[in-house]
Parts: structure tokens; sequence; C-alpha cells
């Protein structure tokens, strides 16, 4: 007996139960078959969005002119402008400040914001954790560098919480891992 002679006969034979179990077989291999697309889907979607944020950060961070002042600043002039500022900030608050000082306080915890929206997101899955370390691992090393003490102290104590989390800072103290 050949195979097409044997299925006919088996398919003659079969109840309305064999039928029923065929159909939710069917039914069942549908249904995973749906499933499985649509995380396909889902998680195509998820890597576009991560990376039309990434495109956001870099243009937001690296292209935008008000951001390039304050990372010059942050890099070139911190030892003599900027941290002395943020020490005498975190002592007191209520210290007469110049324009430009207000206007680099200012800046910094508009760039600070960022940090803490960008960690946010990451936090919130819509960029990845090592899309974040490429975009952001230079400026998290020099924070993390002795000599921006008084940068990891401002951080902590005007409570950037994901910031202060991200670099192990308390009250410029930085914890190793």
């Amino acid at each position: 007996m050949s195979f097409r002679n044997y299925a006919f006969c088996v398919l003659t034979h079969w109840t309305a139960a064999d039928s029923q179990a065929l159909a939710y077989l069917i039914l069942a291999a549908a249904a995973v078959t749906a499933g499985v697309w649509s995380l396909i889907n889902y998680k195509s979607a998820q890597r576009s969005r991560s990376a039309d944020w990434t495109n956001t950060l870099i243009r937001d961070f690296y292209l935008d002119e008000r951001v390039k002042k304050l990372r010059e600043d942050l890099e070139y002039s911190f030892v003599t402008r900027v941290g002395p500022l943020l020490d005498q900030r975190i002592t007191d608050k209520s210290i007469p400040l110049t324009d430009p000082e207000m206007e680099l306080l200012a800046n910094l915890d508009t760039l600070l914001n960022y940090f803490e929206m960008v960690l946010y997101l990451r936090e919130e899955h819509r960029i990845a954790k090592n899309d974040w370390r490429a975009l952001f691992s230079y400026w998290l090393r020099l924070i993390s560098d002795p000599a921006h003490a008084p940068l990891r102290r401002y951080i902590s104590h005007f409570g950037f919480r994901l910031l202060t989390r991200e670099i192990g800072a308390t009250d410029g103290v930085q914890v190793t891992a």
C-alpha cells in the first residue's frame, strides 16, 4: 500500500473529534507563527526607535553650538573656572554670581538634566545601554576623573539621582564597583 492510499484510508476513517483535533493543531501552529512574527516585528520597531533616539542624542549633544561651549569648559577650563565655581555654589547657594557664571551654571544644569533624561530613556529601554555607553563613555570618564570631583559633588548635592548612581558618586566621592 502506497503512502497516498494509506493517507486516504486514514482520512476516511477519521471521526469528528479527529477532525476537530487537527483543526486545533493547525490553529495552534498559526497562533505560534503569528506570535513569533509579532515579536520579530516588535523587536525591529524597537531597534528602529532606538536608532532614532541615538541619532537625536548625537545631534543634540555633539552638534548643538550651545552645548559645545559647555563641553569645552568641562574639558579645558574646569580646574581654573568651573570647578571653583561649583565648590562655591555647593558651599553657599546664595553667593552672588556674575552673568557669565549664571549662564555657565544654567548651561551645566541643562546638560546634567539632559544626561538624566538620557539615563531615564535607557531605564525605560528606549535606548540601549551600549548606545548610551558608546555616546557618553568619554564624558563619564571625564566626570569620574579626580580633577572633576567638584562636578561629582555638585551632581550628587543638587539631586541628579540617575547620574549620581551612574557615576557611583556620593558627595563627590566615587564608589568603585
